[in-house]
């Protein structure tokens, strides 16, 4: 069946509603982070580990959840200034719509889990001492990680990224080209993190903008698979963020990038660039033979 794309592709691109809705979701979270990389505020110790102590953490931990949600914040300002109420809520339904296949909800929880598994073993093929678990003997570790990432990430940023800014984007390009240019802005405003102790992995921008072009082409298949849920959007990002809690990885940083570029490459090829849409390719095809046989 041909999915409506009246959830995941907006009809006109919107430039101007768009520059700001960027403008307002780096000016918020980059404000609050260089408030934290110039020593204004301190990150209270442990956060984000499983030794973190709950007892010494501060009023700061309310700054702390409030700085990724300059996406989300910027998208519900940029429509209710553009479309009112109505657009509003239109936005905010498209969290509630629990019309999700379950195919695509596997997806949507377990890719990520599955790519680092995939690179874990990998790494074990190639000579690493590698455990198979982050935590032996702590996998319940996975689900508060888990429902702290549908807030510290999904709702924080989902809204935005896919929400508001992917439909836009799609409007004027296929979703490969949409989720390259979404996956260079997404890195770029990821950047001040590269300068908050424990918080990246990766050593630069570039390498930065290349790991979240990977990972915006994924979350884009889920994505539009699922005709623009982002409540889909929300739960893969979580999973994302969650996996590390669960699957120990990698031997190196270049075996999981290699794993992850095999995966984009194998969903190019397989649902096609123009919208990474189960059944297109298909449908192309068929009709191409009606055509030819009549």
């Amino acid at each position: 069946m041909e999915h409506s794309a009246a959830n995941y592709r907006e009809k006109a691109l919107e430039g101007r509603p768009l520059t700001v809705f960027f403008l307002i979701a780096f000016a918020w979270s980059w404000f609050w982070w260089f408030l934290f990389i110039t020593d204004v505020l301190h990150m209270p110790a442990g956060l984000g580990t499983r030794d973190a102590d709950l007892s010494t953490f501060s009023p700061i931990i309310l700054v702390v959840l409030i700085m990724p949600f300059g996406p989300t914040l910027a998208a519900f300002l940029v429509t209710a200034c553009t479309r009112g109420w109505e657009g509003v809520r239109a936005l905010w339904k498209r969290f509630w719509n629990l019309n999700l296949k379950w195919q695509w909800l596997l997806a949507a929880l377990l890719i990520w889990p599955v790519l680092r598994l995939i690179t874990n073993l990998f790494g074990q093929v190639s000579g690493y001492d590698l455990r198979l678990w982050a935590y032996p003997g702590q996998l319940w570790i996975f689900l508060p990680s888990f429902l702290v990432s549908i807030l510290h990430g999904g709702l924080s940023e989902e809204f935005g990224w896919r929400g508001y800014a992917l439909p836009r984007l799609q409007a004027r390009w296929n979703a490969l080209t949409a989720s390259l240019i979404l996956g260079a802005i997404e890195g770029l405003w990821h950047a001040p993190l590269l300068l908050m102790a424990g918080q990246r992995h990766e050593n630069s921008v570039p390498e930065l903008v290349f790991w979240m072009t990977l990972t915006v082409i994924l979350r884009t298949w889920i994505y539009n698979n699922t005709n623009g849920s982002v409540l889909a959007a929300v739960l893969t990002h979580a999973s994302g963020n969650a996996a590390s809690d669960i699957v120990h990885c990698c031997g190196t940083l270049g075996q999981l990038y290699w794993v992850y570029t095999f995966a984009v490459v194998l969903v190019v090829i397989s649902f096609g660039p123009k919208d990474l849409v189960h059944g297109r390719r298909l449908l192309a095809r068929s009709r191409t033979a009606l055509e030819a046989s009549v």
